[in-house]
């Protein structure tokens, strides 16, 4: 999942660059602070999904363009509905086994 979150920040980073759009405004954007910004691009904070969402609207991107090539593949083609769907069930079950309240599957990081 690390890995994951890791390529989504370089995206956001990119993407700001490219419309040369400041880390403080896209904060202003989506109602956050620089400070929380700076946490989720430099520190690895998680990002909830509806802030995910708020980024890519903010950046007049879709969340397909934030997300890896196979996974904005596989979103690309899906209502955003059933792509939040799928990030909630993903999400749900990593803290579950987090917790320890069900057994993970080995092997897997993403």
């Amino acid at each position: 999942m690390q890995r994951i979150m890791d390529y989504i920040n370089r995206k956001i980073e990119e993407k700001l660059k490219e419309k040369g759009m400041k880390k403080k405004v896209l904060a202003e954007k989506i109602g956050k602070t620089p400070g929380w910004l700076n946490n989720v691009l430099r520190h690895g904070r998680r990002l909830k999904i509806e802030d995910f969402i708020e980024i890519s609207h903010a950046l007049e991107v879709s969340t397909a363009e934030l997300l890896p090539p196979k996974m904005g593949e596989e979103f690309n083609n899906l209502s955003l509905d059933s792509v939040i769907k799928a990030m909630v069930r993903k999400e749900v079950k990593e803290y579950l086994i987090e917790n320890g309240i069900i057994e993970g599957e080995g092997g897997t990081d993403n």
